[in-house]
C-alpha cells in the first residue's frame, strides 16, 4: 500500500507529546483562509517553486512543452528576478522539477510505501520510548487517504508506539471511527460554528465536521483521547462570544479537552511557493493575554486546556 505524503517530519516536538515523526498527508478537502500549508489542499501533486533557491538559469523555461513557464521579470525586495507558472498550461508532468539544478522547483508530494513508514519507525522507536513520543498524521486531510492512514495506526499500534491524528472530520463518519479506535490521540479541529462563516472561510459547511464530532463523543470509550482545537483567527473566530459558543457545544457532548491555537502570521509563507495570493494578508497575533482570557472563560466552563495538562 501506498500513499501520497507531502512531508514525513522527524524528531518533531510540536506534534503532540515526546519526541514524534509527523506524517504529513497530501490532499484537503477544505480550503481554510489561513492554511499554512496550501500545497497539501489539491488531491496531487503540484510545483512548487521556492524562488530564493533559483539561479534564474531558465532551464525549466526551455524544457515546458507546453510553455507554461515564463520568464517573470517582475524584481522582489532583494532585485531577484525568477519565473512564473501559468497553471491553466501545466499538465503537471514535473519535467521542469528533473532538470531545475537547484531545486527551487519541486513537487508538493510523493509516494511513500508502507514498509517505508516501517523503516523510519524501527529506526525512531527508541526516541518515542525515551521521550513518551510516537507518531502523528497530519495534513492536509488524512481522511481523503483514510485506509493508508489506518494501515500505519495499526502498525504503530502492533509495535507499540503511541499515535496521533490531526483531523478537520470532514471526511466518511465510518472511516474517522475506524482510525480513530486505532488511535491514542485524536486532536479535532473545530474552526467555527457558524456554518454561513465556515462556507466563507473554508470553501465547505461545518455539518458534516460537527456530526462527526457527535459520533466521536458518542463512541469515546472506544476511541483515543479527544481534544477539540480552536485555530483561533484574529477578526475571525476568536470573538469571546464564538469560544463561547464552540465551548458549549463540546462540554454538551461530554469532551473535557479544549485547545486554543493561536494565529500564526507565518501561514502565508508558501503561497508564493504556489503563486498564490494571501488571503489575509496584514493580519496578525493577538497579544498572549487576549488568549489567557479566552482560555480563564473557558476554564470557567469546566473544559481544561490540553497543552497544559500534567503528563
Amino acid at each position: 500500500m501506498e500513499g501520497r505524503i507531502t512531508d514525513i517530519d522527524r524528531f518533531s516536538t510540536h506534534d503532540g507529546p515526546g519526541i514524534r515523526t509527523a506524517v504529513f498527508f497530501q490532499g484537503c478537502p477544505l480550503h481554510c483562509m489561513w492554511c499554512h500549508s496550501p500545497e497539501t489542499q489539491p488531491a496531487g501533486a503540484v510545483v512548487v517553486y521556492r524562488k530564493m533557491r533559483c539561479m534564474e538559469c531558465q532551464t525549466c523555461v526551455n524544457t515546458c512543452a507546453r510553455q507554461a513557464i515564463v520568464r517573470d521579470e517582475t524584481k522582489d525586495e532583494e532585485g531577484r528576478t525568477g519565473i512564473r507558472i501559468r497553471k491553466e498550461l501545466c499538465i503537471k508532468c514535473f519535467a521542469c522539477v528533473k532538470v531545475c539544478p537547484t531545486k527551487a522547483l519541486g513537487r508538493s508530494s510523493r509516494r511513500v510505501s508502507l514498509s517505508e513508514v516501517e523503516q523510519i519507525l524501527v529506526q525512531d522507536k527508541p526516541f518515542y520510548d525515551n521521550s513518551g513520543g510516537g507518531v502523528t498524521l497530519s495534513g492536509g486531510e488524512i481522511l481523503m487517504q483514510a485506509e493508508f492512514a489506518l494501515e500505519i495506526v495499526r502498525l504503530c499500534k502492533k509495535m507499540g508506539i503511541h499515535t496521533a491524528i490531526e483531523t478537520s472530520g470532514y471526511g466518511r463518519t465510518a472511516q474517522l471511527l475506524a482510525i480513530g479506535r486505532e488511535a491514542d490521540l485524536i486532536y479535532y479541529d473545530i474552526k467555527m460554528m457558524e456554518e454561513e462563516l465556515h462556507r466563507r472561510y473554508t470553501g465547505c459547511d461545518n455539518r458534516l465536521i460537527l456530526k462527526n464530532l457527535k459520533e466521536l463523543s458518542r463512541h469515546r470509550r472506544e476511541t483515543g483521547e479527544l481534544v477539540v482545537r480552536i485555530p483561533c483567527i484574529p477578526g475571525i473566530n476568536d470573538s469571546p462570544e464564538q469560544i463561547d459558543r464552540t465551548a458549549r457545544f463540546i462540554k454538551e457532548l461530554g469532551i473535557g479537552w479544549l485547545e486554543l491555537l493561536p494565529y500564526n502570521e507565518a501561514a502565508s509563507a508558501k503561497y508564493d511557493w504556489l503563486f498564490l495570493k494571501y488571503g489575509l494578508d496584514g493580519l496578525y497575533t493577538r497579544d498572549k493575554a487576549y488568549y489567557e482570557a479566552l482560555e480563564e472563560n473557558v476554564a470557567r466552563m469546566g473544559l481544561k486546556p490540553y497543552r497544559r495538562r500534567e503528563k
